[in-house]
């Protein structure tokens, strides 16, 4: 029980309200109104514990802050029951439901379970789907959007020789040496850069060449 339960009130109940209930049941249950009063034992211990239950919900309720966020809890806890109520009886809809559904019929002593039948044939003897054959197939190069030879080895050779020429450069100190690593060096950045270049421009002229020849290929 509640405290609100414990004095036998509304929770809605006034305050001068509550505290006439409280000693209402006060006078009833205190053991100084029962003095002198002839009871068997188990009547005085019950006697005793209400009396306990009765302060313990007035000493509560008889606070308004305490009382405010008591209140507050009991509507948390009174919400919480109903969503899980609530989803119980959602849950219990939907198997319900799902299992008259799987039955297909409803016998005299509840739903039929008719098991599927195990002879099953696929659509697609063989789906193409399932050949991953290509992941393992080396990658076609069109020739026509590859850099020269020339180009792809521009950049290693260009910089090997700079660094060559630099490290000749060091013990003689022959600034013609020193100038010709730094060129070298700097060409091989160029080529670097310009081979995805060419590349990629060899690319688009031989897509639009592709294009053109499927166009003049088609029926006019």
């Amino acid at each position: 029980m509640n405290h609100y339960e414990v004095l036998g009130v509304e929770a809605t109940i006034s305050a001068a309200e509550l505290r006439s209930a409280y000693l209402r049941l006060a006078r009833r249950y205190h053991p100084d109104f029962q003095h002198g009063q002839q009871e068997s034992r188990s009547s005085a211990a019950d006697s005793d514990l209400r009396m306990r239950q009765i302060n313990a919900a007035w000493q509560v309720l008889g606070s308004t802050k305490d009382r405010a966020a008591y209140d507050q809890r009991l509507r948390i806890e009174a919400a919480a029951i109903s969503s899980a109520n609530s989803s119980a009886n959602s849950s219990h809809r939907s198997s319900s439901g799902g299992a008259v559904q799987a039955a297909g019929a409803v016998g005299p002593t509840g739903p039929r379970i008719e098991q599927p039948s195990t002879e099953f044939t696929p659509y697609w003897e063989h789906d193409e789907d399932d050949d991953d054959s290509w992941r393992y197939e080396p990658d076609e190069i069109n020739p026509e959007t590859v850099p020269h030879k020339s180009l792809l080895a521009a950049p290693a050779v260009t910089f090997a020789l700079g660094v060559a020429l630099l490290a000749a450069s060091a013990p003689t100190g022959i600034r013609a040496l020193f100038a010709g690593g730094l060129i070298c060096m700097l060409c091989s950045i160029f080529f670097f850069g310009a081979a995805p270049v060419v590349a990629m421009f060899k690319g688009q002229i031989a897509e639009e060449r592709s294009r053109r020849s499927r166009s003049s290929s088609l029926p006019k």
